[in-house]
């Protein structure tokens, strides 16, 4: 280490002395060539040195402060990740001590109209003929008379989110990131209790899209199967699922008995979704407690219901100890809530499935030579069909003995049907197996394990499925199999949702603000500025890269204009998805209120190029401005606009000025209908927004910017 201290010393010296040697003769030279003129002049001076000034027409953005004044945006070391400082990126999903900063996540968007006034704006003759700027809040809710009705459209009231109480309270101005809503006169124990019962509908509808999911998830594709000529495909190659793998073990055991040897592949995967389905359960349960406690404190004032409302946030389902909690000095009897207590303990039973199940394929998988692709029937047998919980017999992963084969257990099959004849002679397994082809349904009922369980704590689900029916060394493919999850006749099971019946009663001692109750929609308030002359603010659609990278770092990197939305209804297709994604609307509204643009995801629900579907099904659409136009306050997006390099323009920057221009997102009451929302859920689809902006002007970087990497590594 020494010597290549020293090493370094000794280069640096000689660099330094060949320095000063130059700076010597460049002197000497200056001295011998200029001496006269030097000792004439008082005032001198030097000329003809040429020296270039680059600038790269830099844009850059920022959220706009609480009360508006652009003149607060500052920039300087160590401002990443503050949102209200002048940079390239504003992250509105970042979080503060684990708890969401601006409330973007709880905003369940409802139909409404845009609140808009149009004015004559044709002096010169040129289109448009309107000028059209936003009303009040900018949206329109819709109010409804006593036949269910839409009777009027009502103003409604801007809300700043309030993070002690996890709502919109009521504000007469602000900026930055705003709800838009009616506010009802609810306290905000009322409010609270709102919320948390949509939370808990919520996280039903996400454990039965999980359980659901553990059916429906491919876990390989079947190799397509060629006629001896090596020309023909006589079975074609498909993708297999999670529940096929699972019927298909369960009528191996059905006609195979004990020799039964099965595929467990699908045993990772399925564990996997049917965990998070229990986390979201328990997230259901902690929601359904917090909204027993805003009932139990209704009449608290601020300070306490404030208090209160960080300690439902730390409840842990898995630490409640003699099922009795204490929040804000008030003690809540889960005990007492038979419902509750009931969907406790499906998820502690459902919670200790999983662990033996995937503690026991593990052990397995750790044995040399295992195989889980051809695993014996002893072996499938503990790992799948054998009790978690001492004298518990209803706490198997599967009790094979109880799910159904259109309507017959694997058992009855076995003893009465098969029999010791599994070949193609036996006609009553023949019969059997060709109905069950032609109308196959496997039914998981009451007490036959997990998806039972869920079944009755988050609602019954089904998937579609293929299940191979053998006979002897032949085999039959049954396709479109239903593979359901159900109650039994008689047991209603709980819906956590539908419990929460009564809301808090109102208290002149109760805590004062007034939030918003219902979110129609929210606006985004950003600041621009450029030092690029005659630019203009672009709504960037294509990804492209926010800052010049020299590493070719992803985190660089833009992501475009688009709107990605996750189903959270199982039931809810990806066709309704896409019908509903048509009403989004994204309206861009400068300083003074004026509409500049109106923005839409794709309006053809039909064609599968204008949206991306990830591997979790979620849908992406990317974002088109329209050339609009209202008629009678309805709008008409009329024609998309010209896009040229990817990007559509916005407005005029003006050079070193900063400017602003806010996105106001909601849903277009006049384009959503009944067809396009599942009947029985508060929230059908989860999305995420993401804006790109980009300057007119020819942004370059340094020509050395390549170099640097290449500088700061040697």
């Amino acid at each position: 280490m020494v010597n290549k201290k020293t090493g370094s010393v000794s280069t640096l010296k000689s660099k330094l002395i060949a320095a000063i040697a130059m700076l010597l003769v460049g002197a000497f030279m200056v001295v011998s060539s200029s001496y006269a003129w030097f000792t004439l002049s008082t005032a001198p001076e030097v000329t003809g040195i040429y020296t270039s000034v680059g600038a790269n027409g830099n844009l850059e953005m920022a959220l706009v402060p609480a009360d508006g004044d652009l003149s607060k945006i500052t920039s300087g070391v160590g401002d990443s990740n503050k949102n209200e400082t002048w940079g390239n990126l504003v992250n509105l999903g970042q979080t503060v001590d684990g708890q969401t900063q601006y409330g973007l996540d709880l905003i369940q968007l409802l139909p409404a109209r845009l609140d808009v006034m149009s004015t004559p704006n044709n002096s010169d003759g040129t289109a448009p003929k309107y000028a059209h700027s936003i009303s009040g809040a900018g949206l329109q809710a819709p109010k409804y008379s006593a036949d269910g009705r839409v009777d009027s459209l009502g103003a409604t009231v801007l809300g700043k989110y309030n993070s002690s109480t996890k709502s919109f309270d009521r504000v007469t101005a602000h900026n930055g990131v705003v709800a838009i809503g009616t506010a009802s006169g609810m306290t905000p124990q009322q409010t609270y209790w709102l919320q948390a019962k949509k939370a808990v509908n919520q996280a039903l509808v996400a454990a039965q899209t999980h359980a659901d999911n553990s059916f429906e998830n491919t876990v390989y594709t079947k190799e397509a199967v060629m006629d001896p000529d090596g020309v023909t495909v006589k079975t074609p190659a498909r993708d297999v699922s999670n529940g096929e793998m699972l019927a298909n073990v369960i009528m191996a055991r059905a006609i195979d008995g004990t020799n039964a040897v099965v595929d467990l592949r699908f045993v990772p995967d399925m564990v996997k979704e049917l965990t998070d389905a229990n986390a979201d359960l328990e997230l259901a349960m902690k929601s359904y407690i917090g909204a027993l406690a805003a009932f139990a404190l209704y009449d608290k004032d601020d300070t306490t219901w404030s208090a209160a409302i960080t300690e439902i946030e730390a409840v842990d389902i898995d630490a409640i100890t003699n099922n009795t909690i204490t929040i804000g000095s008030t003690p809540i009897n889960l005990s007492a809530d038979s419902n509750f207590m009931y969907v406790y303990n499906k998820y502690n039973k459902i919670k200790a499935v999983l662990t033996y199940v995937n503690t026991k394929y593990e052990a397995y998988m750790a044995t040399e030579g295992a195989d889980n692709t051809a695993v014996a029937w002893a072996d499938a047998s503990t790992i799948l069909f054998t009790n978690a919980i001492t004298d518990d017999d209803t706490s198997k992963f599967v009790d094979y003995n109880e799910v159904t084969l259109n309507g017959k257990t694997p058992t009855y099959i076995k003893d009465n049907i098969i029999g010791d004849d599994a070949s193609p002679s036996n006609s009553a397994l023949v019969d059997f197996g060709m109905d069950f082809a032609g109308n196959g349904v496997v039914d998981f009922t009451s007490n036959s394990g997990v998806h039972a369980d869920f079944a009755e704590v988050v609602g019954e689900y089904q998937s579609e499925i293929n299940v191979t029916v053998k006979y002897g060394t032949s085999s039959i493919e049954a396709k479109n199999v239903k593979l359901r999850a159900v109650k039994d006749s008689g047991v209603a099971g709980v819906n956590l949702y539908g419990e929460l019946k009564n809301q808090p009663n109102a208290s002149d001692g109760a805590a004062s603000s007034n939030p918003i109750t219902d979110v129609y929609g929210y606006r985004l308030d950003f600041a621009f500025r450029t030092n690029a002359a005659n630019s203009s603010l672009m709504l960037q659609v294509d990804p492209t890269g926010r800052i010049y990278s020299t590493d070719g770092s992803e985190e660089t990197m833009g992501n475009g204009s688009t709107m990605t939305f996750e189903i959270l209804d199982s039931s809810f297709t990806q066709a309704q998805a896409k019908e509903l994604m048509t009403a989004v609307r994204i309206v861009f509204i400068n300083k003074e209120g004026n509409i500049v643009a109106i923005g839409a995801l794709s309006q053809d629900a039909t064609l599968d190029a204008n949206y991306s579907i990830s591997a979790n099904g979620a849908i992406t659409s990317a974002i088109t401005l329209y050339e609009f136009s209202f008629v009678d306050g309805v709008i008409d997006l009329g024609d998309p606009k010209s896009v040229t390099d990817g990007k559509t323009e916005l407005m005029a920057l003006n050079q070193n000025e900063a400017t602003q221009l806010s996105t106001l997102v909601y849903l277009d009451g006049d384009v959503v209908d009944n067809t396009m929302v599942p009947a029985e859920s508060v929230a059908a689809l989860k999305g995420t927004l993401n804006l790109q902006f980009s300057s007119s002007a020819e942004l370059k970087p340094m020509d050395y910017t390549e170099f640097k990497a290449t500088a700061n590594n040697g």
